[in-house]
């Protein structure tokens, strides 16, 4: 399975996808502090405010305009095409 995403994600058009979400990445970083340098980290980030959204708890000022929708609900969403972008990925994935 790893060898089939790090393949994914090598490819060149998935790595120009990838760099529209450079700055993102970089705020994300800053705003949590933690490093998060993949598409799978900042879903990770959406599945914690969502999280926290359900429970109607207040977020941080820096969600407004990236989440729910925005930025970061595009990243989310291109994760999901990572991980489905081929029929032997879809079938390693489950």
């Amino acid at each position: 399975f790893k060898e089939a995403i790090d393949y994914i994600l090598s490819l060149p058009e998935i790595q120009d996808k990838i760099s529209k979400y450079d700055d993102l990445m970089k705020n994300l970083t800053e705003w949590t502090g933690k490093t998060i340098n993949s598409t799978r980290l900042a879903l990770g980030v959406y599945n914690v405010l969502m999280s926290l959204s359900s429970l109607g708890l207040e977020l941080p000022e820096w969600t407004a305009g990236i989440f729910p929708n925005g930025l970061l609900m595009n990243v989310t969403g291109f994760h999901f095409e990572i991980y489905s972008y081929n029929q032997r990925i879809n079938t390693l994935n489950g």
